[in-house]
């Protein structure tokens, strides 16, 4: 066929009086649609009601108002969701809103639901000691055990009240840095109370002075020697 077509095209040519320009162009459809789709932003979450109503998303932050707007009146509007992305900050943001509902908190962090090319820098950024840093000190109760309970506190100082003042044999005294990496700093387990060193061989914690003082300031504290709040004794509370 293409032959044919050039020997139209030569013929059509050689009977012109004046000497006639063709262009021919050729366009490769699966780029063509390949480019197209690169184009639309993709959906990241559909939603759907019992009248039949299907709305797809591709903002995540509307998306996510959606949902929280929308979920309390699920059981007379048969509002339901579905989460399509990968991107774990949306994934979580919707199983953040989900436990809110019913009066807990998600005990899931963000490295739980995979990470992004985003999220891989930010854990790289978490190991750079020459850069700020934000910290969320809190304290999980029964942890692993029926009736777990994470307390967010406002301070290192708060966590360690905190911690002190449960009365349970199994507790968690933990910090996140930068919203995406955790470690145990202080546990408590069958009457017994011991510092978690598993931050020295991360990289995102062991060249942090900031746990180097929250563990300092622990040590003491084992000691009976904290000067804020009670304390916490080796052997039990």
């Amino acid at each position: 066929m293409t032959k044919s077509l050039f020997s139209r095209l030569s013929a059509a040519f050689h009977s012109q009086d004046k000497p006639v320009t063709y262009y021919l162009t050729c366009f490769d459809k699966r780029q063509q649609e390949l480019d197209m789709a690169q184009q639309e932003p993709p959906v990241i979450g559909r939603v759907s009601f019992a009248s039949g109503e299907t709305l797809a998303y591709t903002d995540p932050a509307t998306f996510l108002q959606v949902i929280r707007d929308e979920l309390p009146y699920k059981p007379t509007s048969g509002f339901r969701y579905e989460v399509l992305t990968d991107d774990p900050t949306v994934r979580k943001g919707a199983d953040d809103i989900l436990y809110d509902l019913f009066g807990e908190e998600n005990p899931r962090p963000l490295e739980d639901y995979g990470l992004t090319q985003r999220g891989h820098e930010a854990l790289k950024n978490a190991e750079n000691p020459n850069l700020p840093h934000s910290y969320r000190w809190f304290v999980v109760e029964n942890f692993a055990c029926e009736g777990e309970t994470r307390h967010d506190t406002d301070s290192l100082t708060g966590a360690i009240d905190r911690f002190n003042g449960l009365a349970c044999d199994s507790k968690r005294l933990c910090v996140t840095k930068d919203d995406i990496a955790t470690v145990y700093l202080a546990i408590a387990q069958d009457g017994k109370t011991h510092l978690d060193e598993g931050w020295r061989d991360n990289p995102r914690f062991a060249a942090d002075s900031t746990v180097q003082e929250a563990d300092a300031r622990l040590q003491l504290s084992i000691a009976g020697l904290e000067p804020s709040g009670l304390t916490m004794t080796m052997g039990g509370m």
